[in-house]
C-alpha cells in the first residue's frame, strides 16, 4: 500500500492564510477602538471585517462578494484614489485575497499557455512602464489595480471552476438592481436620496453634479456612464434569459434593463447593450420546433408590447438631451478628444507616457482640451491606453480580451460573449479604465468567465461549464 504523501500546499496553506487575515482584522478592530481619531474607528473596523469575511467565506462565493461590494458602496467617492486608502480598495485587497486563496487551492493541471503568456507579458511591460512614466506614483498605483484586478482575478477565476455560477446570478440580480433604482431615481424622484451627498460633497476629485440638459441616474455607481456601462453588460445576459427560458419574466428583466439605460442619458452604452445583445443572437444556436406554439407567440406578443413601451421612453428621454445644447457639447467634444489622443500616442510612440497618465498628458496639451469643463479626459478607454501604455500594451490587453471573446464564441456562450463586448464598447465612449481604478474587477470577472469556459477538467471529463450550462447560468 503506498504511503501517504502527506498535506498538500494548500491544505496548510489556506487555513494559515485565513488565521492571519483574521488575526490582522481582530488587530485591526482593536486599534480601531483603542485609538486614533473618532472618525476613523468605524472605517478601520469595517474594512477589517470585510477582510475577516472574504478571507472565511467559501471560495467559490468570493468573486460574487467582490462584485457586489464593488457596485453596492461608491469606493471611489467614499476613497478618493488618490489617497492609499482609495489605492488599496476593498475591490483591490478582496482581490489580492481571492487570487492567493484561488492559487492556493488550485489543482494540480496545465494550464492553457495563451493567456499565461500574455498576462505575464502584459505585467512585464506594465512594470516597464511605470519604472519609465512621467508620474511614477500614478502609474504605480494604476498598475497595482490593473495587475491585480484584471490578470490576477481573471486568472484566478478560470481555475475556480464552481466561482462562475454564484457569480453570474450576482451579476444579473445587482444589474436588475441597478436598472430598477436607476428608473426609480431618474423618471420618478428626480434625486438620489442614498448617495446624492456623496457624490456631490466637494472633497470629491470630480464631485457629480447634475449640470445636464436632463436628470441621469447615478444609483450606487456614481457617474451616469459608469451605470450604463454596467447595465450595458447585463442587457446581453437578459437577452441570452429570454431565448431560453421565453417567459414573461425573462421580458420584463429585459425591458427594465432597457430603462435603466436609458435613464443614464448615455448613448454609447445604449449602443453597446445592443450590439452586445445582437452578439448573444448571433452565437446563440436555434432551439426548432418551438417558435410555431401557441404559448410561445403569446409570450412573444406580450414581450414585443413591453420592449416598444421600453423603446419609446427611451427614445423621448434621449431625444431631450441629443437634440440639447449640453448633448451637441459633448459630441463635438468627444471628436476634439479623439484627435487630441491620436496625436498623443504619436508623440509617445510604442513605450507610452506611463500607465494611469493619460490625462495628466492631455491636460498639458494646451489649446485641445478644454480642462475646465471635461478635466482633460480623452473619453476614450481603449485611446488613452493607446496613450499610456503604447500601442503594444495596448495590444496585448486587446489579445486578452480577444483571447476571451474566442473562448465564448467557440463554445457558443452567447451571454458572456455578448457582455464582454458591450464592455468593450461602452469602455470606449468614456474615460473609464483611468477613472474608474477599483471597477477595474468588471474586466478581470468577465475575461475569467470567458477564460474559464475551456478549462479541461483534470479527470477527464468534459470542460467546465459546458456551452448549454454556460448561458443557463449566466442567463
Amino acid at each position: 500500500m503506498r504511503a501517504s504523501a502527506g498535506p498538500r500546499l494548500h491544505d496548510i496553506w489556506t487555513p494559515s492564510l485565513v488565521a492571519a487575515a483574521g488575526a490582522l482584522g481582530s488587530s485591526l478592530t482593536v486599534a480601531a477602538v483603542l485609538a486614533g481619531p473618532s472618525e476613523y474607528r468605524l472605517p478601520i473596523a469595517l474594512y477589517a471585517l470585510y477582510i475577516v469575511v472574504i478571507s472565511w467565506m467559501p471560495l467559490r462565493y468570493v468573486p460574487a462578494a467582490l462584485l457586489t461590494v464593488a457596485v453596492l458602496v461608491p469606493t471611489k467617492y467614499l476613497l478618493p484614489t488618490e489617497t492609499l486608502a482609495g489605492t488599496l480598495s476593498p475591490p483591490l485587497v478582496g482581490g489580492v485575497v481571492f487570487a492567493v486563496r484561488a492559487w492556493a487551492n488550485a489543482r494540480p493541471g496545465r494550464p492553457s499557455r495563451f493567456p499565461v503568456l500574455v498576462t505575464g507579458g502584459l505585467t512585464a511591460w506594465l512594470l516597464v512602464g511605470s519604472a519609465a512614466s512621467i508620474s511614477r506614483s500614478t502609474s504605480i498605483a494604476w498598475s497595482l489595480s490593473f495587475i491585480v484586478l484584471v490578470i490576477g482575478v481573471s486568472l484566478a477565476l478560470s481555475h475556480t471552476h464552481d466561482a462562475v455560477d454564484p457569480l453570474q446570478k450576482t451579476w444579473f440580480a445587482l444589474g436588475l438592481f441597478v436598472a430598477a433604482f436607476a428608473a426609480l431615481e431618474t423618471y420618478v424622484l428626480h434625486d438620489n436620496p442614498v448617495f446624492r451627498h456623496v457624490f456631490e460633497h466637494p472633497n470629491n476629485g470630480r464631485p457629480i453634479l447634475q449640470e445636464w440638459s436632463v436628470y441621469r441616474a447615478t444609483t450606487t455607481l456614481g457617474h451616469p456612464l459608469v451605470n450604463g456601462l454596467f447595465l450595458a453588460t447585463v442587457l446581453p445576459v437578459a437577452t441570452a434569459r429570454f431565448l431560453r427560458h421565453r417567459s414573461l419574466r425573462a421580458a420584463c428583466a429585459v425591458a427594465l434593463l432597457m430603462l435603466g439605460l436609458a435613464a443614464t442619458g448615455s448613448r454609447g452604452s445604449i449602443a453597446a447593450g445592443v450590439i452586445g445583445t445582437c452578439v448573444v443572437l448571433a452565437v446563440r444556436r436555434a432551439e426548432p420546433g418551438r417558435i410555431r406554439s401557441v404559448s410561445y407567440l403569446r409570450v412573444l406578443a406580450a414581450c414585443g408590447v413591453g420592449l416598444a413601451l421600453a423603446v419609446v421612453a427611451a427614445s423621448t428621454f434621449l431625444g431631450d438631451r441629443s437634440g440639447s445644447t449640453e448633448g451637441a457639447v459633448s459630441t463635438e467634444y468627444r471628436k476634439q478628444a479623439f484627435d487630441t489622443g491620436t496625436a498623443l500616442v504619436r508623440a509617445h510612440a510604442v513605450a507610452g507616457s506611463g500607465p494611469g497618465t493619460a490625462i495628466i498628458v492631455a491636460r498639458q496639451a494646451e489649446g485641445k482640451v478644454r480642462q475646465t469643463e471635461l478635466g482633460g479626459a480623452l473619453e476614450n478607454s481603449w485611446l488613452e491606453l493607446a496613450v499610456a501604455i503604447g500601442p503594444v500594451g495596448l495590444a496585448l490587453v486587446a489579445l486578452l480580451c480577444s483571447e476571451a471573446l474566442r473562448r465564448a464564441i467557440a463554445i457558443g456562450s452567447g451571454a458572456v460573449a455578448g457582455s464582454l463586448v458591450a464592455y468593450v464598447v461602452a469602455a470606449a465612449g468614456f474615460n473609464f479604465l483611468e477613472s474608474q481604478r477599483p471597477l477595474h474587477l468588471f474586466l478581470g470577472l468577465l475575461v475569467g468567465c470567458a477564460l474559464s469556459l475551456h478549462l479541461d477538467d483534470i479527470d477527464g471529463a468534459t470542460p467546465y461549464p459546458s456551452a448549454h450550462d454556460t448561458d443557463e447560468v449566466m442567463a
